[in-house]
């Protein structure tokens, strides 16, 4: 077995890394270790979004 490397490149939108990793020339098993991985970062970024802004802030600090 050979081995060359592939650029994956996932700084696209969610669908687009998904396109480019089900396109590219690896196999099966790298795809879905790709996808595990990737969704592990999404899933934190996505939480760290979502996260509720702290509440009784005192008036004098500011929120940016």
């Amino acid at each position: 077995m050979s081995k060359k490397n592939v650029k994956i490149d996932l700084t696209g939108t969610y669908d687009e890394s998904m396109d480019v990793i089900d396109n590219a020339s690896i196999t099966d098993e790298f795809k879905a270790h790709l996808r595990e991985e990737y969704h592990k970062i999404y899933d934190d970024i996505g939480q760290m979004i979502s996260m509720e802004s702290p509440t009784e802030v005192p008036s004098w600090v500011k929120l940016t």
